[in-house]
């Protein structure tokens, strides 16, 4: 069996080699003339097209590298900007918080001012009603004094003398 094998390809080897040497040049030249044709055909346009496509893709992905990078760093940027207006936010809460309590500070300094200016008043008027009163109680005593000491002595004594009484009188009644 496997004799008939051999057999059958050693007689397909030489139907396909040619039994002289012209055709099998012309066959070689003739293979060599279908690749350069080929190559020149289908070869380097397809190594064109690869290459335009490679750098494509190359653009592209440079260019999605800059975009991110860039996107980087416009979200870098933004985070110091908000960074920087909480911060700006924040000392103006500061300052109004102060601002307010300097306010409430200075507005009840000027309360307690007001308060004590009225009750300075309020004791001075107390004071001068007091004086006032412990002279019209003086002036009366002296007055009723006078009109005893009158009726007493049924005679009227001089002015130096009913003060000097009337200033004893009073001495005495406050002790």
């Amino acid at each position: 069996m496997l004799s008939g094998i051999s057999d059958i390809f050693e007689g397909l080897f030489w139907k396909i080699m040619p039994q002289s040497i012209w055709p099998l040049v012309i066959q070689i030249l003739a293979t060599l003339l279908l690749v350069l044709i080929v190559y020149k055909l289908l070869y380097n346009p397809m190594k064109k097209f690869l290459a335009k496509r490679a750098e494509f893709v190359k653009n592209n992905i440079d260019g999605s590298v800059k975009s991110n990078q860039e996107a980087a760093l416009a979200l870098q940027t933004a985070q110091a900007s908000l960074n920087e207006s909480k911060m700006k936010a924040q000392a103006a809460i500061q300052a109004a918080t102060l601002d307010a309590q300097k306010a409430r500070e200075a507005m009840l300094s000027k309360a307690e001012d007001e308060v004590r200016e009225m009750k300075t008043r309020a004791e001075d008027e107390i004071n001068e009603s007091k004086r006032q009163a412990l002279d019209d109680i003086h002036r009366e005593i002296i007055n009723v004094a006078l009109e005893a000491s009158k009726q007493v002595l049924a005679r009227e004594i001089n002015e130096t003398d009913n003060a000097r009484l009337v200033n004893d009188f009073i001495k005495e009644v406050k002790n």
